[in-house]
């Protein structure tokens, strides 16, 4: 988002009211000075009309741990991120490797097109069933995602506090405690029931 504040002489002050429960990651804040009305009676001046003449940058880290799901609000329909009746999109960097930050490999996009993201988008109580559908797919796009690599897993037995690894290895003992990665997968590919069956009652789906 953006906000347009006019110069004056001296200081100017800018603010910019952001909702806190579409940020997650790194927020980057960045200030431009863009010029409107050029001063051809100055040689030093710039003579075009919406050229940069400063512009500052600057980040700040709004999760330390790097462990919290990232978010995005934005127009499906506009964006092109998937069809516009859908209410979200849960990415899952599934190429990443095991000791990479988990807060960069998992990010949501939610459709501000959708009706029923209303009171999620705009900070109030959520509907408990909405949070119970996006806490499910959370859980099942992680564990499948610790599957599809169940060997590798199963060669490491610790894990960088906030690395992915971490969160594929926790999402596989909070759903399936006491099996390894290799049973699990072996019972998801002769059971597929069983194992959506088994994600609901972890996840208390619709509890």
């Amino acid at each position: 988002m953006s906000e347009s504040v006019p110069a004056v002489d001296g200081v100017v002050h800018l603010q910019l009211d952001l909702e806190g429960a579409v940020l997650g990651g790194t927020l980057t804040v960045e200030s431009v000075v863009i010029l409107d009305l050029p001063d051809p009676g100055h040689p030093l001046a710039a003579t075009a009309a919406g050229v940069v003449v400063w512009r500052e940058q600057t980040s700040y880290t709004l999760e330390g741990d790097g462990n919290r799901l990232q978010t995005q609000q934005l127009s499906f329909s506009e964006q092109g991120l998937g069809l516009p009746a859908a209410a979200w999109r849960l990415h899952v960097e599934e190429e990443a490797g095991l000791d990479d930050l988990a807060g960069a490999q998992v990010f949501l996009y939610l459709n501000s097109d959708h009706p029923r993201l209303t009171s999620l988008l705009e900070g109030d109580a959520p509907d408990p069933l909405l949070l119970s559908a996006l806490r499910l797919e959370m859980e099942r796009r992680l564990v499948e995602a610790a599957l599809d690599r169940f060997e590798e897993l199963e060669t490491r037995s610790t894990y960088d506090e906030g690395s992915f690894g971490e969160a594929l290895d926790r999402a596989l003992k909070r759903n399936f405690p006491g099996q390894s990665p290799a049973e699990i997968a072996a019972q998801r590919d002769r059971d597929r029931g069983w194992f959506e069956m088994t994600l609901q009652a972890r996840t208390r789906f619709l509890a």
